[in-house]
């Protein structure tokens, strides 16, 4: 008997050393040179198909940009899918980034405030974005591969940070016990960089997200209820230990959301969704004198629950309004604070949006959210699985967006691309095989052929 693994099957195996590779660096602690990372990257685009590729591009870029660089393979994945398609489809989309990728260049040549290097790493993702996008329009990506692949690397993100945290304080229990926030452990230990250049509130998004695309998997029968159990409770409980507001506030809104889908799903059966929220009051009164509960509720115990977000935008807004021309387009995505002579960034995608771009670019992302989502419903629509009930695909979108109104969107890579993800549940339709029993014989045991000779 022997294993033979063909040609096909190369990049599973390239994709397995890769998270084995960062697995050693990671948990292990052994040194490996990022060139040993960005060479299996690059093989992986050369072997895989088009839906392993970017799948693994979008999931690696949101979830491993803080440890690993990212603009080689970006850009490598962005060049040969322009050398297999040889055509651009003009959109609302791609029409954004091509302006945001021209106003950043003439400011970099004529200021003396700009990075060369920062520019070339944003506008790769910025067009990475656009490129994952319009594959997934023309269904030449999987959008359940894409949403698979971000949940099992944010899987392994979020087990990297939680290790690394205790290996940090010392337990797991430090954590639980004090008011620490997972994301945060640079504040206590200064060597301690790459994954926590992620802080707490991304940690909190990535979670929601995570949380909002298995409910959409098992929903679409991707997943079976006893593999998407123990998934949401892990990914809720990652949210909860970034003892974010703004988590707390958006999980709630998630699952009222998501107990109107399967109250209009179910028609009369409206049993099984309130005896969820029934659940969830449940442990929440089982819970309350709990460290973490009660971290939780001293987020909450103050005058200001923006945790002083409004005094940063009227800050932002006064500065807007002295200055005419910034006003109009903006100051741009470098540098901010320095330009400004303010002390936070804007905390908020749509003012972000403002004051890097101003009111032209106001109105380039809207049009590019309003493109983005009537893709997202036409495309749902016209799917012959779709079941007249559009909420459900909409959801992780809707958590995303409110989420970052009290983060960032442009400036952030891994923010940014998460954009992709909430594309791809719009577009997700019912899945038409068996019911997968595991996340790994789904995208990747199922590749292997395995066979005597």
């Amino acid at each position: 008997m022997r294993l033979r693994i063909q040609r096909g099957n190369i990049p599973v195996a390239l994709v397995i050393i890769f998270l084995l590779l960062l697995t050693a660096k990671d948990f292990i602690g052994i040194s490996i040179p990022g060139i040993v990372f960005t060479a299996l990257w690059m093989m992986i685009l050369l072997f895989a198909d088009e839906d392993t590729s970017t799948a693994f591009t979008l999931s690696s870029v949101i979830c491993f940009a803080s440890t690993l660089s990212i603009t080689i393979p970006c850009v490598f994945y962005i060049f040969l899918n322009l050398f297999r398609k040889k055509t651009l489809k003009l959109d609302a989309i791609f029409l954004t980034s091509i302006y945001v990728a021209l106003i950043e260049f003439f400011r970099l040549v004529a200021g003396s405030e700009e990075d060369f290097r920062l520019y070339v790493n944003s506008m790769a993702v910025l067009f990475l974005v656009s490129t994952v996008i319009s594959k997934l329009k023309e269904k030449s990506a999987s959008a359940d591969l894409c949403i698979k692949y971000y949940i099992a690397c944010f899987a392994f993100l979020s087990l990297d940070i939680i290790w690394a945290t205790v290996r940090s304080l010392g337990n797991l229990r430090a954590i639980i016990s004090g008011s620490f926030r997972i994301g945060q452990v640079d504040l206590l230990d200064e060597s301690m960089t790459g994954i926590f250049s992620i802080n707490a509130n991304g940690i909190a998004l990535m979670s929601v997200l995570a949380v909002s695309s298995v409910m959409l998997l098992m929903s679409k029968k991707y997943f079976t209820k006893k593999m998407a159990i123990p998934l949401l409770i892990y990914f809720s409980a990652v949210g909860l230990l970034t003892v974010s507001k703004t988590f707390i506030l958006v999980y709630a809104g998630f699952w009222c959301l998501y107990v109107c889908w399967y109250s209009s799903k179910s028609n009369t059966n409206i049993f099984k969704p309130f005896a969820l929220v029934g659940a969830f009051i449940l442990i929440i009164v089982f819970m309350w004198n709990t460290d973490i509960v009660q971290n939780v509720i001293v987020r909450f115990d103050t005058n200001d629950l923006t945790t002083g977000r409004v005094d940063v935008a009227v800050d932002y807004f006064d500065y807007m309004e002295q200055n005419r021309i910034a006003s109009i387009i903006g100051i741009g995505l470098q540098n901010v604070t320095s330009k400004t002579a303010l002390v936070h960034v804007p905390h908020n995608a749509i003012l972000e949006i403002y004051v890097c771009f101003g009111i032209v670019g106001i109105i380039a992302y809207s049009l590019f959210f309003m493109s983005l989502v009537r893709s997202g419903i036409q495309k749902c629509k016209t799917s012959t699985n779709y079941d007249g009930r559009i909420l459900i695909n909409l959801i992780p979108f809707i958590s995303f967006f409110v989420f970052i109104q009290s983060l960032q969107f442009l400036r952030i890579n891994y923010i940014y691309a998460s954009i992709a993800i909430a594309f791809a549940a719009m577009i997700l339709t019912e899945y038409n095989g068996p019911l997968v029993k595991t996340i790994s014989r789904n995208f990747i045991l199922n590749d292997f052929d395995f066979c005597n000779t």
